[in-house]
């Protein structure tokens, strides 16, 4: 929340942005700087903070989301033609029976859930029923209203990226027109008319193939899978079933070798089964992969710490503050290490550090504490 008016939201420009830049490539595909995977809230705190580093002075979420509108007008401004073919892409990537996925994997689920197995209606059947259904009934003027909404829906997307479940609010229009096609056919049979009937086949058949044989976001179906099996991983790892996740990380790493976070996630598998030879090895490869990402060294610096391994886990922390200052958790470990150290005014140090960057930090507070009744009991 960004505690502030905004008309619709805090965060269109940044959406914007996203859709719009040098890096896009018409679905959700964050910068290169971003955190991978990162939930919604702390993206646009992400947005918010480089916004703030590029100009180098503090902003809040509604500025932030202005620069990032404004720097999409420039990519557009400064590219036209790279834009065109990227608004080209989104309109294909819209009209693709490919369901992109961003938290489930539709494709995944179908090998791996019976019931997704089932004949279910899908997008690749009523998007091309549906637009042969506005062909044949445009020219009536009770159905202009809903070819409206349709376009002007889908001129609202393309300024954005493009998802799967972007398209829900169109899939009941599809469905309508789509019946009105499948009335059609009907007609022409029950009236005889052959070469009436065989035309609207043949219109439908281009469009189903258009749709469906439209690859256009598939050729990423290797990181989706990966997302996946790394979701699988997670999964059992909160259960316990340590062999499984192991298993599905690996598949995840197989499916796309350039996935830091699977690397990361099977490190901490192998930590907690105490293997830290192997664990320091997918924390390390994590890294190689993106090593602007704090959180890597964080955890790269708590396995050094488990092994007793302090001057070698404290620069660990210091490399994850190089790429955020503002990590709480660096600090409180940091200190924690000093603590140990029995350096206790570097360790208070830090401590209050972190309350700076939160003052809500419990951890701070009650380990602030401790270092107070250690100094009045004179240890």
């Amino acid at each position: 929340m960004s505690k502030q008016f905004v008309p619709v939201t805090a965060s269109g420009g940044i959406n914007f942005y996203i859709g719009n830049n040098p890096d896009a490539d018409g679905t959700f595909h964050a910068p290169r700087w971003m955190e991978p995977r990162t939930a919604s809230p702390v993206q646009g705190e992400g947005f918010r903070r480089e916004a703030s580093r590029r100009l180098n002075k503090e902003l809040t979420l509604v500025q932030s989301s202005r620069y990032w509108f404004c720097q999409g007008l420039k990519f557009i401004k400064e590219n036209p033609g790279q834009w065109i073919k990227l608004q080209l892409r989104k309109f294909l990537l819209f009209w693709s029976s490919y369901e992109r996925p961003t938290n489930i994997n539709y494709a995944f689920a179908r090998k791996h859930i019976r019931f997704f197995k089932l004949p279910l209606v899908t997008f690749g059947l009523i998007a091309p029923l549906g637009l042969a259904g506005i062909l044949f009934s445009y020219q009536k003027r009770h159905v202009l209203l809903m070819i409206l909404y349709l376009f002007s829906y889908l001129l609202s997307i393309l300024s954005f990226f493009v998802l799967s479940e972007y398209r829900y609010p169109v899939a009941s229009l599809f469905t309508v027109f789509s019946g009105w096609t499948l009335y059609t056919f009907y007609a022409h049979l029950k009236q005889k008319k052959n070469r009436k009937f065989f035309s609207t086949l043949l219109t439908t058949g281009l469009l189903f193939c258009l749709v469906n044989f439209n690859t256009t976001g598939k050729e990423k179906n290797a990181l989706y899978t990966a997302n996946a099996y790394n979701d699988l991983g997670v999964a059992y790892y909160k259960k316990g079933m340590y062999g499984k996740a192991l298993e599905s990380f690996k598949k995840s790493i197989s499916s796309n070798q350039a996935f830091s976070e699977a690397y990361a996630n099977l490190s901490q598998v192998y930590r907690i089964l105490g293997l830290y030879g192997k664990a320091m090895e997918y924390i390390q490869k994590a890294i190689n992969i993106q090593e602007n990402y704090p959180k890597y060294h964080i955890l790269k610096g708590e396995l050094y710490h488990e092994q007793r391994l302090l001057e070698e886990a404290l620069r660990s922390y210091q490399d994850a503050l190089s790429f955020n200052p503002d990590l709480v958790d660096a600090y409180n470990r940091m200190g924690l290490i000093r603590m140990q150290q029995g350096r206790i005014d570097e360790a208070r140090g830090y401590f209050k550090k972190a309350l700076e960057m939160n003052p809500s930090s419990h951890e701070a507070k009650s380990l602030l504490k401790k270092i107070s009744q250690m100094k009045s009991s004179g240890n």
